[in-house]
């Protein structure tokens, strides 16, 4: 990609100026979350990931996320505050991946596998969907904090899907939302997501259903 001349970006109060005389590779970021468990509580396992070439181009939806608690998550927000940050979500540059399960066909569709290889086979795949849409690109990759598995495995499963992909893994980390503001944003889509699907509606995932490329359903 060539550039010839300068722009001024604004990204929230902090400005960029870009020499764009020369080449610019894009690192790609890939944010992962998950939603509900893999025991008996509920009836669908969800997992999403949001891909974007910049974290600011989801700065519409992060916009309206509200302010007033310590951590706003889709657990704690209220069906108008959902709906308004799901709606904004049309406005972002991003694509969005999905893996459900029922899980009332776990073992139909996966056998008797533990529930920590369980989510390691869920996450393969949701990498492999995103991976496919960043395609030999560098990218940076995060996961929501959980206990689903150790920092060695999560970069031994990405390193893997990276590599049949052909993309280029530039940083691997686990993230909360508190330090991302893509982990918060996917946290309310994979969110979105699972509570419809419990509920057997779209009244959340229609609004921003364009922004999906891929949603897998067992």
């Amino acid at each position: 990609m060539q550039y010839s001349d300068r722009v001024s970006l604004k990204d929230d109060d902090d400005k960029y100026l870009f020499d764009l005389s020369c080449s610019i590779v894009m690192t790609w970021v890939v944010s992962i979350d998950e939603s509900g468990n893999l025991g008996k509580e509920g009836r669908y396992f969800s997992i999403a990931a949001t891909i974007v070439m910049r974290p600011r181009h989801l700065m519409p939806a992060w916009k309206a996320i509200p302010k007033t608690r310590i951590e706003s998550k889709f657990y704690n927000s209220t069906p108008e505050e959902i709906r308004n940050i799901l709606t904004k979500i049309t406005e972002c540059k991003v694509e969005i991946v999905s893996v459900t399960i029922d899980k009332h066909r776990r073992y139909e569709l996966f056998g008797d596998i533990s529930n920590n290889d369980l989510y390691q086979s869920l996450l393969s795949e949701l990498l492999g969907l995103a991976l496919e849409i960043v395609a030999k690109s560098d990218v940076n990759i995060l996961l929501d904090r959980n206990t689903f598995l150790s920092m060695e495995e999560f970069r031994r499963i990405a390193k893997e899907v990276a590599t049949e992909s052909g993309s280029n893994i530039k940083k691997c980390d686990k993230q909360d939302s508190h330090q991302s503001k893509c982990i918060q944003i996917v946290d309310y889509i994979v969110g979105a997501i699972r509570y419809d699907a419990e509920n057997e509606r779209d009244d959340y995932t229609s609004l921003f259903e364009e922004k999906v490329s891929v949603a897998r359903r067992y």
